[in-house]
């Protein structure tokens, strides 16, 4: 059977956003997950010559290559962008996952959830990276995002940009890698299933808003009517919402986190001090004080077993 003409276009628009503008995008994602997670952790050592080692290019391109083909496949048969932008992400969940060889793992469970986590912000960062100036060339040129989708030439310069933003990030991913990758913050969240999930449910709020905000200042072009100022006033505005929010998210973590390591400490200066008294008893000969001595040890120990327990019971472990 033959292809039509419309058909052979639609394979050609397939075929040409797949390679110049989907899967750098989608590379983006990947490497931006997996140097948050710390895959690449052998970067950080000075013996390293290279970047990527050849089982490498695998791991990136074929989760990066089968989410980009899915994405404009579902673009170019009519799917909407809600659908577009959820086959994308699962793609490159699974496609991570598949390549990540962790089935044998104890701690895949935990493995998938950082992978979610951190795809999930690298999404909302690309999304950011894009709407900071879309909006300005779209209501300065007078085109259509509808229209710019559909003429991969200028799809592809559109996604310029964006492109370098995103590559920013990965480059400096790169060079604070030896800080970031051993961020406390990071460690604290991933440390803990309520903080993760907290994390997640924060993070799918703020892809929601900016894809709601995207589709109404983008497609419908809802800022047409209004001035200059106010246009950029609004676009910052939904930019600095999501940063905001997580930004509040990022604090209450680390004060409550620090609030718990004073606590670990002042536990733990307890049983020095109790130690410390118990053996200057015993060292003394002073044995008619000793029965008190062990029952405030048993009172004190006990307050700080529960301390400990109350930890174990916020961290959700």
């Amino acid at each position: 059977m033959s292809l039509s003409i419309f058909q052979i276009e639609a394979i050609q628009k397939i075929l040409l956003n797949t390679v110049f503008v989907s899967i750098p995008e989608e590379i983006y994602f990947v490497l931006f997950t997996y140097i948050m997670m710390g895959e690449f952790d052998q970067w950080k050592d000075e013996d390293c010559k290279r970047l990527f080692q050849p089982w490498d290019y695998p791991r990136i391109l074929i989760p990066a290559i089968s989410s980009a083909v899915v994405s404009n496949v579902l673009r170019y048969t009519g799917a909407g962008s809600d659908v577009v932008t959820l086959g994308t992400f699962f793609m490159l969940f699974f496609g991570i996952v598949a390549m990540g060889d962790i089935f044998n793992n104890a701690g895949a469970l935990k493995w998938m959830g950082k992978v979610i986590l951190f795809l999930l912000l690298g999404s909302l960062l690309g999304g950011l990276c894009e709407f900071i100036y879309v909006p300005f060339l779209l209501y300065g040129t007078g085109e259509s995002l509808l229209i710019i989708n559909d003429n991969i030439f200028l799809n592809f310069l559109f996604s310029l940009p964006a492109r370098f933003l995103e590559f920013s990030i990965i480059i400096f991913l790169l060079v604070y890698k030896r800080s970031l990758l051993k961020a406390r913050i990071v460690k604290m969240i991933v440390e803990s299933k309520f903080l993760v999930t907290l994390t997640i449910a924060a993070l799918i709020v703020n892809l929601n808003f900016y894809i709601i905000m995207y589709n109404i200042i983008c497609y419908n072009k809802a800022l047409t009517l209004l001035s200059a100022g106010l246009r950029i006033a609004v676009v910052l505005g939904v930019c600095l919402f999501p940063i905001i929010n997580l930004s509040a998210l990022v604090w209450c973590t680390y004060y409550v986190k620090n609030n718990e390591a004073v606590r670990k400490k002042a536990a733990s200066e307890t049983l020095r001090k109790i130690a410390a008294e118990l053996k200057s008893h015993l060292e003394g000969g002073n044995r008619d004080h000793l029965v008190w001595v062990l029952n405030g040890l048993v009172a004190n120990l006990q307050v700080v077993a529960d301390e400990l327990y109350c930890e174990e019971r916020r961290n959700g472990r």
